[in-house]
């Protein structure tokens, strides 16, 4: 019993030390405008919903408690909008949302729990998505190019068209681009993650562990499987 009481004040102990870094969401939902210009590139490191919208001007609108907002900091890197926490730990805070306005976009990253998503399509040459823990973006495009990668349980939602499409997990993240017909296709799955892409012509696949990838269409196939996965048609 002695020293169960000794365990018990330990973790309570932890978790009081732990707390008293976080910031906890008080007061009511406010608006706030910021002043951006000149990106093509979003860098999501805060936990919050990010909407995306098609525009010859750029704007930046966030909605969330006032004691967020005053931590949120949102930074041009280059030509990479930022998005972050002052602080590293946030709890209990309502739903941050985050509206984004630009003409173009050319890559996407987000690490942690954020999303991102956008109604209208986007026209570009190269787009770089990245999704590193149990974030997702969901996005209807047409790109000469498109590169997809997952480290963690995250999801990536595409449709639309593109000449090359390539993608890569790491873990138990899911791809899901059936609904984006891609030319030429490269998939690499290492995990038990899914990709689900649709191929005109070539598709080269290779999986390390027990991955799937569902593929439609008709295109000539080279697969390199090690372990349970499979390459599957969708019919």
């Amino acid at each position: 019993m002695y020293y169960i009481k000794r365990f018990l004040i330990l973790i309570l102990g932890l978790i009081l030390f732990t707390s008293c870094d976080c910031i906890e969401g008080e007061g009511p939902t406010v608006t706030e405008n910021r002043n951006v210009s000149n990106f093509d590139a979003i860098e999501l490191e805060a936990s919050a919903n990010v909407f995306i919208t098609k525009s010859e001007h750029f704007e930046l609108k966030i909605k969330g408690q006032q004691n967020i907002l005053d931590i949120l900091r949102t930074r041009l890197r280059g030509r990479t909008l930022v998005i972050e926490y002052d602080e590293a730990c946030v709890i209990n805070s309502r739903s941050l949302e985050i509206f984004i306005s630009m003409p173009e976009i050319t890559e996407i990253q987000i690490d942690g729990s954020g999303e991102v998503e956008s109604e209208d399509v986007f026209t570009t040459d190269d787009l770089y998505l990245g999704v590193s823990g149990s974030g997702s973006i969901e996005l209807e495009i047409k790109s000469t190019r498109v590169e997809a990668e997952i480290n963690g349980s995250g999801s990536v939602f595409l449709t639309g068209e593109t000449d090359r499409f390539s993608s890569s997990i790491k873990g138990s993240g899911d791809i899901k681009a059936s609904r984006l017909k891609a030319g030429r296709a490269k998939v690499h799955i290492g995990g038990s993650g899914s990709t689900y892409i649709y191929a005109l012509d070539d598709l080269d696949v290779s999986i390390s562990g027990s991955g799937n990838v569902n593929y439609s269409g008709d295109p000539s196939i080279n697969t390199k499987v090690n372990g349970s996965g499979d390459v599957r048609k969708i019919r």
